[in-house]
């Protein structure tokens, strides 16, 4: 009796642990997204500053002083290299990379449609689908970016 509340206790630690990590997934992933609407009117390092600072506050209304740290380390680094020549090079290569990976899911779609196969079909116009809205938002604020070191 008493082995089996222990196993029975290990199980419910496990699972509340398990838990515990998947909500911290979905709180960080929750986070970067309200962080990336509110500063969508940003561009650059400024954007990048915006979207920190907002995670920031978030982890402080929650108590999270590890992320806090982290944050804050972050934000100093993020303040300290940021320029906007290298932030304009890395959207570029941004969206380089996403263009290969576009072309390589646009040749297993090909491949999919000829194999008649739904389930990948689908997959990979997703795939698709996201990486060319990526791509456009990303080009768009390039354009931004260029426009604004003109000036």
């Amino acid at each position: 009796m008493v082995k089996q509340h222990i196993l029975l206790f290990r199980h419910q630690s496990k699972l509340s642990l398990a838990l515990s990590a998947i909500s911290l997934v979905f709180m960080s992933a929750s986070f970067q997204t309200m962080a990336s609407d509110n500063c969508h009117h940003l561009v650059g390092c400024e954007k990048k500053y915006c979207e920190i600072n907002q995670q920031l506050d978030i982890a402080k209304k929650y108590n999270n002083q590890n992320e806090v740290n982290g944050l804050t380390t972050a934000l100093a680094q993020a303040k300290t290299h940021c320029n906007p020549a290298e932030f304009q090079e890395k959207l570029t290569k941004k969206i380089t990379q996403a263009k290969k990976e576009l072309a390589d899911y646009d040749t297993k779609l090909i491949t999919a449609e000829s194999a008649g196969n739904k389930n990948k079909i689908q997959k990979y116009q997703n795939k698709i689908q996201e990486d060319e809205n990526k791509i456009k938002q990303w080009e768009m604020e390039l354009a931004t970016l260029k426009q604004a070191s003109k000036h």
